[in-house]
């Protein structure tokens, strides 16, 4: 697999990569590590602050696992990415093949989320918008992040027509200030870094987060070995694993539920067993909470795990969660966020036998299998063995096209990943960042320009872990 390396995380002068002249407030530095960064930042003590990066900040993590807060300003080229950084004077240019991830932050509380359709595509992508059109060659998206995106009908696996609206209560961590630290044998049991609230022994942390009586509560959860915690939800004690709360235990093969009351003591709801979370894998968790109906859904990296009902009041008597740490410390925290939930469950992704037909699935269960003509107007229409039907959107929760005449987008050289701000993501060659948007091209989407704001992450050098035997006649 032939990949480009460099020896530098900054880009340098080459016959590809020309040192630029002229360029005001820019400066292109040769330094083997960010660490040498930091000294330049020493030796220009006359340098202004600027307040709003140390306020809020994103963050660049290169392949290495050095760290670089700031601010992504653009970049000009796919291997360019142009930082601003309080360490320095001006703005510092970054060879992208040096990258990892550039966490982009956000001040969303009280903003809505992304709602409409859900479009996912044979290579994993998922896009949300509203469908205006669908013709036997593309199906056009309407979008708040991107205007109109045309999507290739063939790179098409399903469709969700789910509203995922709402408005986001909470996302973070982006401090350790305002978490509640718990009881522990060391004077800091947890830190803050890059986003990430990291355990180094076993002990807790809460916070108030202002639940709401209908809320999807989600989190990724890293662990160096088998995850083992405990997560209290809508508890009245964010400093303790007491009070009046419901909890769950997550160990390497089960989950249990259970409640805590003052006076009643803990007692098991369900535990669920069968269940294999793995070491060194991010998993990501998503809950979904109706208070009056007393009921809890889970989900694991996209997969429906199950609904457990209270047959009694309802548990909780607060509106804070916390994380307690079990076993060995390691276990790392990021990308919580809540939001106030519509009440409907969002369809769990599953992996489809081939098919030859497309399938309908109604929300009242019923299905309907055949070729689907097209989308107008928001009216769906398939043609079945007996007959055409013609259905509005707002009847269907989902719909799965034939595999069998799928095609799946090719890997392709400076693919980047952006992964929006609540759900999905979208993968693009990385043509340039400017002017607050990503400019991108994609098999399954064509030329794209993503507003900046509607992203959480970018990831880069996404293909470098693949060993598929292939994988050099399938990058181009």
């Amino acid at each position: 697999m032939s990949k480009r390396r460099h020896n530098s995380f900054l880009a340098h002068p080459s016959p590809h990569n020309p040192r630029p002249t002229g360029r005001p407030g820019s400066r292109m530095i040769a330094l083997s590590t960010v660490a040498g960064l930091i000294l330049l930042a020493q030796t220009q003590a006359e340098q202004p602050h600027d307040a709003s990066l140390a306020r809020k900040h994103d963050t660049i993590e290169f392949t290495n696992k050095d760290v670089l807060h700031g601010h992504l300003i653009g970049g000009s080229s796919a291997h360019d990415i142009l930082w601003r950084t309080p360490h320095a004077a001006g703005p510092i240019t970054f060879t992208s093949t040096n990258i990892a991830n550039i966490r982009i932050v956000h001040n969303t509380a009280g903003a809505p989320a992304e709602s409409g359709d859900r479009i996912l595509l044979t290579n994993g992508d998922a896009l949300i918008g509203r469908i205006t059109e669908l013709n036997e060659n593309d199906l056009v998206l309407e979008t708040s992040y991107a205007g109109m995106i045309e999507i290739n009908r063939s790179m098409i696996r399903a469709i969700l027509a789910e509203s995922l609206d709402g408005e986001i209560i909470y996302e973070g961590p982006s401090q350790l200030k305002g978490w509640t630290l718990g009881h522990a044998n060391v004077d800091h049991p947890w830190v803050y870094r890059n986003h990430t609230l990291i355990a180094r022994e076993p002990s807790t942390i809460g916070r108030d987060l202002a639940l709401p009586d209908v809320a999807l509560v989600e989190f990724e959860i890293y662990s160096p070995k088998p995850p083992r915690f405990r997560l209290d939800l809508y508890t009245d004690n964010v400093s303790a694993p007491r009070g009046n709360t419901y909890y769950f235990l997550i160990t390497p093969t089960s989950i249990v539920l259970g409640r805590t009351n003052t006076g009643r003591g803990s007692h098991t709801l369900r535990a669920s067993a069968g269940y294999r979370f793995r070491e060194k894998i991010t998993q990501r968790f998503q809950l979904f909470v109706n208070r009056a109906k007393a009921e809890l859904s889970m989900y694991v990296n996209n997969a429906f795990v199950e609904t457990w009902k209270d047959p009694e009041a309802f548990a909780g008597a607060g509106q804070g969660i916390l994380f307690q740490a079990q076993g060995a410390g390691g276990l790392e925290i990021r990308n919580i966020m809540v939001m106030r939930w519509n009440g409907i469950l969002p369809e769990p992704l599953v992996v489809s036998a081939i098919t030859d037909k497309d399938e309908i699935r109604f929300k009242n269960a019923d299905l309907a299998s055949g070729d689907i003509e097209g989308i107008d107007a928001r009216q769906l229409t398939l043609k079945t063995q007996f007959a055409s039907i013609t259905t509005p959107l707002s009847r269907i929760k989902r719909v799965d096209f034939a595999s069998r005449t799928g095609k799946r987008a090719r890997f392709m050289h400076d693919d980047v990943r952006a992964y929006f701000r609540r759900d999905g993501y979208i993968t693009l060659q990385l043509r340039a960042i400017k002017d607050g948007r990503l400019h991108g091209y994609s098999e399954n989407t064509g030329e794209v320009s993503i507003a900046l704001g509607a992203l959480r992450a970018i990831r880069f050098n996404i293909y470098n872990d693949l060993t598929h035997p292939e994988f050099d006649q399938l990058l181009f």
